[in-house]
């Protein structure tokens, strides 16, 4: 840590060093305490370089060392778009219609999509900018705005929906709760998987096809018989086996046999897995990204990660670094590109494309050659993925955190830790059943992209920026919602699933009480005052920011419960006149905000009294 509070290393446990940089003195970079860089001690160069607009708006990303960009200008003798602006990377509702990963030198797309809206801001389409035919996207979803159609080919002319019969397709039908009725997916006009699906009050499933045989929960909640089985299989399911704290231990096939054996840290993070008699260590940073992985009693890293730093992304990954051959030397390096959510191209160090990857709305993955051929299995042992988690080989889910999400049924295998408070549909129910706009967070609830969340019409000049600020704060504390839109809805932007019904949970309470609790030094720091003072009229003089209206109390006491982002707008801790205070405040603790919230979300989960 500097003197600011901000950090500027990471020490790996095989003893790389990762030096975080803040930009030149007295920059808006270094004022603000936004990364500016990364680099790997003794190695020459950045890894990864930031340029933003602003204080949070990305227009590009460089990867200096393999000569690759993201960019969000448009290359040259390009027209802007509609933004009134040169990063036509955003349309006129700050949305993200456009990313481009692309040769830093001759601009030649690599890696490239648009996406177009619908008047709700649910992606509608998604062009693939490189590939010369069949990898775009469709998607239709019902009044809930839940997809209910993803349709994979080439976009008609006015891309409005796949042209001619999709090379893949899926179709989805929901309970008044999000629990899936029906499922459909066919390839090229013809017929896969045609399912009637049934669930239980307490919104687990029962039946596929009629047929109760593969399925089946403890009392808690947790799956112990699932389907499909081994390598996809519809007519064989794993036996899930889970421990005292429904963290999952073990994964059977359908004759009883152990795949996957797995153990856990006391924050829930898994440490160890073992599968065909190899064990796997996991060392996790302190934010919950794992920093390198090794092979049984090795002392020596198997696989590295360089991860970024991007506010409200936790889980963007730049490189991974591999021992291929088992010598002890990290002889393989990779980049990772990304779209809005997910891995979807792995390049090496000269910026070639080595495999490309796609993903279905609710992330049933495709791997393919750069040249867009598939392929049944990755080339590169890559398994980074599906809105940023990593997958099982061995059984096809992701490993959010504190939940495991099969893609195939589109749905966790375990009740939410956090109840009501993840979804407040269905707690099996993944992301609102609307992936393609929303993602989720350790397993726990769904968020919202800032730029979709404070799109539209705002009845003041800066609300906009004041929401966007707001939302950037609450996503670097984790506390980023149920995923609605401002105002209403699903959440409607209230911490942590709590809109709409002027009260918090036990989990939200405890987790909002935690945070201020906690970061009333940052406070005091950052204010540079002493705020163990006599009782003051806390609302009249504060205004909107308290997280308990109509209360009065000490001064250290209510700071920081406004900073929370509880009680309304964090912002205007002392009214919009202090909102570069209240943006430096977060920019400058964004990654002990980031540590301090998963720990407090850990706690709560487990005792919501504490607090």
């Amino acid at each position: 840590m500097s003197n600011t509070s901000r950090r500027t290393s990471v020490t790996y446990p095989n003893g790389r060093v990762v030096n975080l940089g803040y930009g030149s003195s007295d920059s808006i970079d270094d004022l603000f305490s936004l990364v500016k860089s990364a680099a790997i001690s003794g190695e020459s160069g950045n890894k990864v370089d930031y340029t933003r607009v602003g204080l949070g708006r990305f227009v590009k990303i460089s990867y200096p060392q393999p000569g690759v960009e993201m960019s969000m200008i448009p290359p040259g003798g390009e027209s802007e778009g509609d933004s009134g602006d040169p990063y036509d990377g955003y349309d006129r509702f700050g949305r993200v219609q456009e990313m481009r990963w692309q040769s830093s030198s001759t601009g030649t797309p690599i890696d490239a999509w648009q996406w177009g809206y619908n008047e709700a801001s649910n992606r509608t389409w998604k062009k693939n900018l490189v590939a010369a035919s069949g990898q775009d996207e469709s998607y239709g979803y019902d009044g809930l705005y839940q997809v209910i159609r993803d349709a994979v080919g080439t976009l008609n002319t006015n891309r409005t929906a796949i042209g001619g019969v999709p090379g893949e397709e899926e179709d989805f039908a929901y309970d008044p709760t999000g629990n899936w009725l029906g499922y459909r997916r066919d390839a090229n006009g013809s017929m896969i998987i045609n399912q009637t699906r049934s669930n239980n009050q307490d919104n687990q499933l029962t039946e596929i096809d009629g047929s109760s045989i593969l399925l089946s929960y403890d009392r808690a909640g947790n799956a112990t018989k699932t389907a499909p089985g081994t390598n996809g299989d519809w007519s064989k399911s794993y036996q899930p086996v889970w421990d005292a704290w429904n963290r999952l231990v073990e994964v059977k096939d359908e004759t009883g046999a152990s795949v996957q054996k797995n153990a856990y840290d006391g924050l829930s993070r898994r440490i160890t897995k073992e599968a065909s008699s190899v064990v796997t260590h996991t060392y996790w940073s302190d934010r919950w990204k794992p920093l390198e992985e090794r092979i049984g009693s090795a002392t020596t890293a198997a696989r590295s990660y360089l991860w970024g730093e991007r506010p409200g992304h936790r889980d963007e990954l730049i490189l991974r670094d591999r021992d291929t051959d088992g010598n002890g030397s990290l002889d393989e390096r990779l980049y990772v590109t990304m779209d809005y959510f997910n891995g979807t191209a792995i390049l090496n160090t000269s910026g070639t494309i080595l495999e490309r990857y796609a993903y279905s709305a609710f992330g049933v993955r495709w791997i393919m050659a750069a040249d867009f051929t598939p392929r049944s299995t990755s080339s590169h042992a890559w398994d980074f993925g599906f809105q940023g988690q990593f997958r099982d080989n061995e059984t096809g889910w992701s490993n959010y955190g504190y939940r495991f999400y099969v893609p195939l049924l589109g749905r966790w295998i375990n009740r939410d830790p956090i109840g009501e408070d993840g979804s407040i549909v269905g707690l099996y129910t993944f992301s609102y059943n609307d992936s393609t706009n929303k993602f989720d967070r350790f397993g726990l609830w769904t968020c919202v992209p800032c730029d979709d969340q404070c799109q539209g019409c705002f009845p003041q000049p800066g609300d906009r920026e004041e929401c966007l600020a707001d939302c950037r704060n609450a996503k670097l504390s984790m506390n980023c919602g149920g995923g609605g839109k401002p105002g209403g809805g699903r959440g409607g932007g209230k911490p942590l699933g709590g809109g709409g019904g002027g009260g918090h949970s036990p989990f939200s309470e405890c987790f909002i009480n935690c945070m201020a609790y906690h970061r009333a030094d940052i406070a005091m720091g950052a204010l540079g005052v002493s705020l163990l003072v006599a009782p003051l009229p806390v609302k009249p003089l504060f205004g909107k920011g308290v997280s308990k209206g109509g209360i009065s109390g000490p001064i250290w006491t209510t700071i920081p419960s406004m900073m929370s982002f509880g009680g309304g707008r964090g912002m205007r801790l002392f009214g919009r006149a202090a909102a570069p205070l209240g943006a430096a405040l977060a920019a400058g603790s964004a990654g002990y905000l980031e540590g301090l919230a998963i720990s407090c979300a850990h706690i709560c989960v487990f005792d919501p009294t504490l607090f």
